[in-house]
Parts: structure tokens; sequence; C-alpha cells
């Protein structure tokens, strides 16, 4: 018997077993860099971490508490509050942005995110960092991170490469990403990229190398760790790196090898 293992059911087994990449995932370093939400840039306006950034760092409302610290309920009518205060201002409906935390998730993306049973999140749910690398992930899946770790290129008859296509997906999702065709943002009201195709394309390069060159020693349960979470933080940067790797086995064919991969990002 030969074992097909289709991109949706990877993502579905990644999605409830492996939850989220701490700060293992050079692409997501390199989103939140340009959408000025990396810790550095967030401790320079006086947020604990990136995960706790508004939009415009407060400028239409700051929460009473860290992002962190709340239910995903109580971000969703933070969102609503920064929407009436930039309509206040004379933004339009159409423009204003409930934009939250390191990977500024909008309202209707946040939504429609809860909306997914596979990640197996409630408005009860913690927004906190494990939370947001979660949603951050099934972002990246549904721009099409599969394919383009496969190499695939979904569109072939347009003219772009399989990480111009993947890079143009993600420039409707963030923002900050350039257009791979223009170097502008996709966004009129954000037409400045912050993020160039020069940028974003070594940090897809960064991250194929952690995926295949990355040794990564046994865990050792009794070792001294700071934390619970930084243990947790550890796991799950190891689970990303095998599922990867098995995700470039299963479409070479070589399935064996591939159950070995996704075995050692859940056990």
């Amino acid at each position: 018997m030969v074992l097909k293992i289709r991109p949706v059911a990877l993502i579905f087994l990644f999605a409830i077993l492996v939850p989220g990449i701490v700060n293992g995932n050079p692409l997501l370093d390199e989103i939140a860099e340009g959408e000025g939400t990396s810790d550095d840039i967030a401790a320079e306006k006086g947020f604990a971490s990136g995960y706790d950034v508004p939009l415009a760092y407060g400028a239409y409302g700051k929460p009473s508490v860290p992002l962190t610290e709340m239910t995903i309920k109580d971000v969703q009518d933070f969102q609503d509050l920064i929407i009436e205060n930039q309509i206040k201002e004379g933004i339009l409906p159409k423009d204003a942005s409930g934009a939250v935390g390191k990977y500024q998730i909008t309202k209707t993306t946040l939504q429609g995110l809860l909306n997914k049973p596979e990640l197996e999140l409630t408005v009860d749910s913690p927004f906190n960092a494990e939370t947001q690398e979660k949603l951050a992930q099934a972002l990246l899946e549904e721009r099409g991170y599969v394919n383009w770790l496969n190499g695939k290129d979904p569109n072939p008859d347009n003219s772009l490469d399989a990480n111009a296509e993947f890079q143009d997906k993600l420039a409707w999702e963030w923002a900050s990403i350039a257009d791979p065709l223009t170097g502008k943002g996709k966004y009129p009201t954000q037409p400045n990229a912050r993020t160039s195709t020069e940028e974003i394309k070594d940090a897809m390069t960064q991250t194929k190398l952690v995926i295949s060159d990355t040794t990564i020693a046994p865990i050792d349960p009794t070792a001294p760790v700071d934390s619970g979470d930084q243990y947790e933080a550890y796991r799950i940067d190891e689970a990303f790196i095998y599922y990867s790797q098995g995700i470039i086995l299963a479409s070479s064919g070589k399935h064996d090898e591939a159950i070995q991969a996704f075995y050692e990002a859940i056990r």
C-alpha cells in the first residue's frame, strides 16, 4: 500500500498537534519586523513584546491590560473600539483597521481564523504569544506555505516563480510586504512596503535552511529551563522543523522517511 499524504491533511495535523512557532521561523520574524512589531521595536515604543502592540502603537487607543493578558473576546472588543476611534477622526470605515499583536491581525482575519475548528480556539482562548503564533502559522498555510515549501508553482502560466507567487500571496495578507512585480504595497492606503522583495526572499531562504540544515539535539526533559513556557517554545521550534522536513519528504515520494519525520514532530 502506498501512503498518500495530502497538503490539507498536513495542515490539519500540524494545526492540532503543533500549535505554533515561537521564535523559530525567519519568515515570520521578517514579517514582524516589517509590521513594526519585532520585540526590539516594541520595547522602543514602550511595550513588553511585539505580541502586545496595538495598531499604530496605540494612537487610536491602548488596551487597559496588555493584549497577551486578554482573551480573544477582549481583543475583539478592543478592535471595535480602535476602529470606532479611527472613524471619529475621519477615516473611512472601509479603511479603518483593528490590527493588533505581533502579526497585526485585523478584526475580520481574527474572526475568520476563530471559525476554523482545527485551530481549537474560542473567544475565551488567551491572546497570548502561543495563540498569536498559531494564528500566524495558519495564515501562512492559507497563503500557500505548503506549495512554496515543495517548490510548487500553483499558477505556472503567469510570470511569477514559486517564491514570487508565495510573496504575492503574503503581500495580500500583510500590507508591509512588497508586491513582487511593483515593489510597492498591495493596498492604496499603505503603498510604502517596509519589507522589500530582497528582504522577504532572504527570509524565505533562511527558513528553508532552518528546515534542511538544522541538526536538533534530543530534548532532555530534566534539563533546567527558566520556565515551562521556555521549554514549550523549544519543543514547538523542533516540531516545526520536523513537520517541514516531512512535507518535503512526502512530496518526494519518500513516505517512510516522511512518516518518521511526522512522528518526531508529534512525539
